[in-house]
């Protein structure tokens, strides 16, 4: 039987990067799950299985939303019935705008990357002084998601490039913006991603080698995925779309996904019987989740920094645990599905939730959650837990239909 006290439990998530000699320590199941994505693609071939779930005898909102979200993780759903599951039904039409659009599925592995966000600001801005992009990326620690997806995309598909290669009158001076990358959820530094969502404009007058644009998916795919194996970063497109042009990942989404992964240890159950364990803490942490599905909440005591957005208030459509395997270890799962997250939100829950769950276990007390989103106070709230752990697993498109084009 696996165990891990509630001590090390909480060591485990609120392990600091910068304290670690090997940041793996307590998150290769974590690790695992996204070296499985990024080494086999799309395979459905699932890398964890629930060995134990806790069935609440509350109302929760069970959705569908799982099913698909959480296919690259667990494989294809076969016991729940997918109600409205999501539209892969395209409308194929032509267009004849000047540009076309194309949706990027995209994984990484977070520890090579400082964050989804190009660090770069000055590139994005048009009042800025042209500066080397070259000694710009030499001067950070690690490179960001969308600075590597733009170094490779925009020399091809930027402006500039398309520009350069209409014309032989090029005025140098001219300061071109690179290629825009939309994204349904940025991530933090650590945090890795299973199936991300992008969208990129290429014009449709220019692609290299070809005199028309069939074929510009794979291409896209192919030129990425070689880049990246080259410059051994943990990135990878596993799938690219032609969409219309009203697709956006961010405002189209009606839901984003992710899994928390904690690595549980095989201990001796009675060297530890006068303190709590696995058996103890997950139940009572299913339970306090579940508790939160289904309401529309003010969850700003779980956020972070200057609040950016208009309203604080989401909705989590699936929160639950579960103890899962894989081939060589077992962990602790925490899912969850959400209209919306705000910052640091996942994993000021996460270590919250397990804090909770712990001090909890002998009174039972299944709204202890519900009690700090209701005082709006962040010092109610626990630190963030390490960004090792965090997948974003994907978004879902449930209400919103894309189109898919010529």
């Amino acid at each position: 039987m696996y165990m891990s006290d509630a001590k090390d439990i909480m060591q485990s998530v609120h392990r600091r990067r910068e304290d670690c000699i090997n940041l793996n320590t307590s998150f290769q199941t974590a690790r695992t799950v996204v070296d499985h994505v990024l080494s086999n693609g799309n395979s459905m071939r699932p890398v964890l299985r629930r060995i134990q779930t806790f069935n609440s005898d509350m109302d929760g909102a069970d959705t569908d939303y799982a099913s698909e979200l959480f296919e690259p993780i667990f494989g294809p759903y076969r016991d729940i019935p997918c109600m409205t599951p999501i539209n892969n039904n395209w409308i194929h039409e032509k267009s004849k705008r000047k540009r076309i659009n194309l949706k990027l599925t995209v994984a990484y592995r977070g520890s090579d990357f400082c964050g989804w966000e190009d660090q770069r600001h000055h590139l994005y801005r048009k009042d800025s002084i042209k500066t080397n992009r070259n000694q710009t990326t030499n001067m950070q620690q690690s490179p960001s998601v969308q600075g590597t997806l733009v170094d490779i995309l925009d020399p091809i598909f930027g402006k500039k490039a398309t520009v350069d290669n209409s014309s032989n009158n090029t005025d140098t001076e001219t300061k071109f913006m690179p290629i825009e990358i939309k994204v349904a959820g940025r991530t933090d530094a650590g945090v890795s991603a299973l199936a991300q969502i992008c969208r990129i404009r290429i014009w449709r007058s220019f692609l290299p080698g070809q005199d028309s644009i069939d074929g510009v998916e794979n291409y896209v795919k192919e030129l990425v995925n070689k880049h990246t194996i080259r410059l051994r970063l943990g990135l990878r497109i596993t799938n690219v779309d032609r969409v219309d042009n009203a697709f956006h990942p961010t405002f189209g989404a009606s839901c984003r996904a992710y899994a928390y992964l904690i690595d549980l240890h095989d201990e001796d159950i009675t060297a530890t019987n006068k303190s709590l364990t696995t058996r103890d803490i997950v139940p009572n942490l299913d339970r306090m989740l579940r508790s939160l599905e289904g309401h529309s909440l003010d969850y700003f005591a779980f956020s972070y920094g200057k609040v950016k957005t208009q309203t604080t208030i989401c909705t989590l459509f699936r929160a639950r645990a579960s103890i899962v395997e894989s081939s060589k270890r077992r962990a602790i799962c925490i899912e969850l599905i959400g209209d919306r997250f705000l910052r640091r939100m996942v994993r000021i829950l996460v270590a919250t939730a397990i804090r909770e769950a712990c001090a909890c276990v002998e009174s039972n007390h299944r709204e202890a959650l519900m009690d700090i989103i209701l005082t709006r106070d962040r010092a109610c709230a626990d630190r963030a837990a390490a960004p090792d752990g965090l997948i974003f697993v994907g978004a879902g498109y449930y209400d919103k239909r894309v189109v898919k084009v010529k």
